[in-house]
């Protein structure tokens, strides 16, 4: 009898685990891993500790740091499943198929004035897409973060000042990415 296995395909996302789930009475193409919430805001911590340069999480909210590093406002939030405010590899689910609910096409072909002349048309219609390229590009890790336009200066989060200087201050944080859009992780 067959095992359930998840799959890796090396792309920046997978530093943390498989990106596919082959599963018995699954189908091929599932696409494996953690549901996002967002990203943290400043209201989900309490303070910030300069002595242990660490912020505190606000009672309640899950903790990711396992997965995604020490997390600070702007950082990836990740849903908690199981309920335990940790989240960990026990937190992953099938996210996603990348099989269509239905695929055809047509062609078209006949002559005209002195030469033959075909069209093929094709089309896929409801699965789902892994954009492996915006995980890369969009977290903060890679050095290339800010390659796609929704990255740009004042749509994304940014945890530093115009001198250039990293902020820890709550309100000042705030202030500084009051019109960023939730959907926009650093």
């Amino acid at each position: 009898m067959m095992n359930n296995f998840g799959v890796a395909t090396a792309w920046a996302s997978t530093e943390i685990g498989n990106d596919y789930w082959i599963a018995v009475d699954g189908s091929v193409g599932e696409m494996y891993g953690y549901l996002s919430d967002g990203r943290y805001e400043v209201s989900d911590f309490s303070s910030y500790d300069e002595v242990n340069e660490k912020w505190i999480l606000n009672e309640g909210v899950a903790d990711n740091s396992g997965v995604v590093g020490a997390v600070r406002p702007g950082k990836l939030k990740l849903k908690d499943i199981t309920g335990d405010h940790l989240v960990t590899v026990d937190d992953c689910t099938v996210i996603g198929d990348a099989n269509p609910k239905h695929t055809g096409g047509f062609n078209i072909d006949g002559p005209f004035i002195w030469i033959d002349i075909s069209a093929v048309f094709s089309w896929s219609y409801g699965n789902d897409i892994y954009n492996a390229n915006k995980v890369e590009y969009t977290t903060g890790r890679y050095q290339f973060r800010n390659m796609i336009d929704i990255m740009a200066d004042g749509k994304r989060w940014t945890d530093v000042n115009a001198d250039g200087e990293l902020v820890n201050d709550k309100a000042a944080l705030a202030a500084l990415n009051a019109n960023t859009p939730c959907g926009h992780l650093i």
